[in-house]
């Protein structure tokens, strides 16, 4: 049967009988089915799955043909079940109504994923993991010890005819859920001041009760369960996600006199939220710390291919096996046979043009209590032509999370100049490494702030077919606290201040050459301002607006309606919750370096890998049993001597320790947003209405990233060496230097900032027709269609998929452009129509129907390395000569003409690229309902 482009095939053959999944017939195979057949019919009934690696049609692991499943096939499956219950009714005598309602919602569904991994070819040094690597005439295994436990947590592709080609691994994942909520309401309405029929039609238009007062109370409790099968399109990413809440709030709505009212509201709300691990049956547990969660280990696997003259298949050998415990111990390791053993514990890969591996480590774990808190009272008075409205909204928010932000480390391969990111991971160079260390990793934070709001509107009836509404907000945010004022602390610049004089007099009092001797100027002026400048600089948060309505004829049929007003965003806590592990309480370093060998033996220089730690002693920085601790009363002391001083003989340079600070910018302001808008409606007999507008938002001082010191990854490496680590296994080993290309901020480290500004801004510019019928004749119709255009310098603040919250240019700020999320076209229309009745067969049917349709969103297409040297992945193309848009393959974007080669589209080393940011359209969208 074909069934989405792959072949699967039951056949009988003789007496056996063989099935083939995902098996792909190329041209250009050594061997036909028929071959394939006739070589294995004698094994008897087995399984195979055969993917074309490079011009391999087979993989051997321990002298067996490796057996890859494909799981594609079919449909998703997906069943839901739902139940719920309501009850409603009045208590006698008191006239109280109470509503209430249940509801239980389970999902039980497996979601088809794909994701782009290392062919066997890619999981060497310059493309030779099936053909072993010769090294100016030195036969050599393809790729290094710690790029083998790299790849090693790569699962090899099994999808050829998948999205991504022969870099397809896909993946059936469970994408189950489970929710449960009830609430339950009463009110009771009781005789309040009378109110005279003059103000009756006001009162009405007001949505007041009926003819006397209200008490309102309500409860409602959410409890959902469920699982995401992919966080970040990377693999290994699966969450489930918990989330409870609880909500109480009690509305009064009173009538103080025949003319004024007023509405009092009292809530409280609590959510709590959690993300647990969901852990994929290809990983193991970490062998070093089994009780920690979203750490990467699978079993070591060993690429033993070398070069030969012959066309043998790529050949593995698993760490567990006899060969491969033979093979390690004759290198000095003893029972090694899983990669964590050799990478140390690892929280998230990536390798750019793959997937990720693992759940983004700036993100999770987490979890977060959030209590909120309010009190609000409006009042109405009417007063002729004139409803005033005037009152205040205060809120008080308590924020207590918990976020483990880099505390498990993420290795990053970024691709260079002649060096691409699957290199360098065979080589066990990380371009940077990443981990946050504390004398006490303890990162639950308490963040609590409250806001006011004030507002006044008055509603006047100018004429009697003309209406002028105007008011003016003004909210106030206070500057946030935490408990125990542990992030006022770190912002404290005289506590900076000490801490650094004392490491700088030790360290000069010790070495006497000057280096030290810029470290307290150096650290000072790397942080903003203390934290009350920083959070609570803006204070001008005054929103005035004005609309009218005009009925043009005072028939009510030709109508002109317009507006415009400031709104103010609210407080980017994100900012604060991010800003959390600040130095000098926490120690966010990049320590990335080529792998140190001892001997024979050889790791990936993470300081959290009990292995390397033992290499030297200088090395015993984290605490054994912890994930980052490090004995030390001074983070400060701990980066500018002990990790500024290891050892020459592990290839460190003075300037390979990085410090990675994320900031907000001295005076964080709150973003504001001018909206405005005109409206043109009339109406045809009595059925039809036409309407168009012209709808318009600036937005101004919105959140960006800045990386002021260029960005976080090195990007000058340089091989000098390449050498066998022993004859009887030729595992390369590779020397050289990696060094920072940020300046120097002191002698003794580097420092790489990341920012937070409020300095973004965005336009979004929309002409909008609609066309409405009634229901009348047995049918209703409407129409919708929206032209807008939306533009901005930052659309995000976080890394999504396939966009980059950071400018190309780190030194310059990214150009206007199309946001991500601009949709240029976007249709909406809908319809019911009764049927006809013909007898009893159409009595009472009814046809109705939604179509939706819209253009497709933007993106950028970014290169796969560092072209411009600035730190960061965000370079883009320099040409679009020979690449073809939409080939007429609708699986395929965008794909290059023949004997075009990728490099060709990128700027010369070092340069950025010309084409600008999101000018490339994704194809759009219908849906018929």
């Amino acid at each position: 049967r074909n069934i989405g482009g792959q072949v699967n095939a039951l056949t009988k053959y003789g007496e056996h009988d063989f099935h083939l999944s995902a098996f792909n017939f190329f041209t250009n195979n050594r061997f036909n089915a028929r071959d394939f057949f006739d070589q294995t019919t004698r094994a008897g009934p087995t399984t195979f799955a055969l993917t074309r690696t490079s011009d391999q049609a087979s993989v051997l692991l321990d002298g067996r043909p490796i057996v890859i499943e494909n799981p594609v096939g079919g449909k998703d499956p997906l069943t839901r079940t739902q139940m719920g219950l309501t009850v409603g009714g009045r208590i006698k005598p008191k006239d109280i109504f109470f509503f209430f309602s249940f509801e239980r919602k389970d999902i039980r569904a497996r979601k088809e994923s794909h994701f782009a991994v290392p062919t066997v070819k890619q999981r060497g040094v310059f493309d030779t993991g099936d053909t072993g690597f010769n090294n100016g005439g030195t036969p050599l295994f393809p790729a290094s010890i710690p790029g083998n436990a790299i790849f090693s947590l790569y699962p090899l592709p099994n999808n050829p005819l998948g999205p991504y080609g022969a870099n397809t691994y896909t993946e059936v994942l469970p994408a189950n859920g489970r929710g449960e909520g009830f609430s339950i309401k009463a009110d009771h309405r009781f005789i309040g001041s009378g109110i005279s029929r003059s103000h009756l039609r006001w009162r009405t238009m007001l949505s007041f009760g009926a003819y006397g007062d209200q008490l309102v109370g309500r409860y409602s409790f959410n409890d959902e369960k469920s699982t995401i099968p992919v966080t970040g399109d990377a693999l290994f990413s699966s969450l489930r996600p918990k989330v409870h809440t609880h909500n109480l709030a009690f509305f009064l709505d009173r009538h103080l006199s025949s003319r004024i009212s007023d509405s009092i509201r009292v809530s409280y709300g609590r959510t709590k939220l959690s993300f647990g691990e969901v852990r994929d049956p290809f990983l193991l547990p970490s062998s070093s710390l089994p009780d920690i969660p979203f750490l990467l280990n699978a079993p070591l696997l060993l690429n033993v291919t070398l070069p030969n003259p012959g066309p043998p298949p790529p050949a593995y050998i698993s760490a567990a096996s006899l060969a491969g415990q033979s093979m390690l111990n004759s290198l000095g390791y003893s029972s090694i046979t899983q990669s964590e053993q050799i990478t140390g514990p690892l929280g998230q890969i990536i390798i750019p043009g793959f997937s990720p591996l693992g759940v983004d480590v700036y993100n999770f774990p987490q979890s977060r209590h959030n209590n909120f808190f309010q009190l609000a009272d409006t009042i109405t008075d009417v007063r002729g032509d004139h409803i005033l409205t005037y009152g205040f909204d205060m809120r008080k928010v308590h924020i207590n999370s918990i976020l483990d932000r880099d505390f498990r480390p993420l290795a990053v391969f970024n691709g260079l100049e002649g060096l691409s990111g699957s290199t360098l991971a065979a080589a066990g160079v990380p371009t940077g490494l990443f981990q946050t260390l504390a004398v006490k990793p303890d990162s639950s934070i308490g963040i609590h702030f409250t806001a006011t709001n004030f507002f006044f509107q008055d509603s006047w009836r100018f004429r009697p077919n003309l209406y002028f509404i105007y008011g003016l907000r003004y909210e106030l945010n206070s500057v946030p606290k935490t408990v125990g004022r542990r992030v006022e602390h770190a912002f404290d610049p005289a506590v900076l201040r000490m801490q650094a004089q004392q490491v700088a007099d030790a360290c000069e009092a010790n070495e006497h050459n000057g280096r030290c001797a810029d470290l307290v100027g150096a650290l000072t002026s790397a942080f903003p301002a203390d934290f009350e400048v920083s959070f609570g600089a803006d204070r001008n948060d005054i929103d005035p607006r004005i609309g009218f309505a005009w009925n043009v004829n005072g028939d009510a049929k030709t109508v002109v309606r317009g507006g415009a007003g400031l709104y103010d965003g609210q407080f980017q806590g994100i900012v604060l919750i991010q800003s959390r592990n600040t130095f000098p309480s926490y120690l966010p370093l990049n320590y990335a370096n080529f792998s140190p060998r001892s001997a024979n033996q050889t790791y990936l220089f993470n300081l959290a890998n009990p292995n390397v730690r033992q290499l030297d002693p200088s090395l015993n920085i984290i605490a054994p049993g912890t994930l980052n601790a490090f004995p030390s009363i001074s983070p400060i002391n701990l980066l500018v001597s002990e990790l500024f001083n290891l050892p020459a003989s592990l290839s460190l340079s003075p300037t390979a320790v990085g410090l990675d600070l994320v900031l907000p910018q001295k005076r964080l302001k709150t973003p504001y947003s001018l909206q405005y808008g005109v409206t043109l409606e009339r109406q045809v007999s009595n059925d039809w209405l036409f309407a168009v507008s012209y709808i318009g938002t600036r937005g101004v001082k919105l959140l960006r990233l800045d990386t002021p010191d260029l960005g976080l990854n090195r990007n000058r490496v340089t091989i000098t060496s390449i050498a066998p680590l022993t004859a009887p296994a030729p595992f390369p080993f590779f020397r050289g230097s990696e060094a920072s290309p940020q300046t120097l901020i002191s002698k003794s480290f580097s420092i790489a900032r990341t920012f937070f500004e409020s300095s973004a801004s965005s336009r979004y510019n929309s002409l909008q027709a609609e066309v409405r019928k009634r229901y009348a004749n047995r049918f209703s119709f409407g129409t919708a269609l929206t032209y807008s255009h939306a533009t901005d310098d930052a659309s995000d603040f976080f890394d999504l998929a396939g966009v980059f919250s950071l400018p190309q240019d780190s030194l310059h700020r990214s150009e206007t452009a199309s946001s991500n999320f601009d949709v240029r076209f976007r249709s909406v229309s809908h319809f019911v129509w009764d049927i006809p009745a013909h007898g009893k067969i159409f009595e009472g049917w009814q046809l109705a129907g939604i179509i939706t349709a819209q253009t497709g969103q933007p993106y950028t297409v970014n290169s796969a390395f560092d072209v411009n040297r600035d730190g960061n992945l965000t370079d883009r193309l320099n040409s679009t000569i020979g690449l073809i848009q939409n080939p007429g393959d609708g699986r395929v974007q965008l794909s290059l003409a023949p004997g075009m080669l990728p490099r060709s589209l990128l700027a010369p080393d070092g340069i950025d690229g010309v084409v600008g940011r999101n000018t490339f359209r994704a194809p759009g969208v219908l849906t018929v309902d």
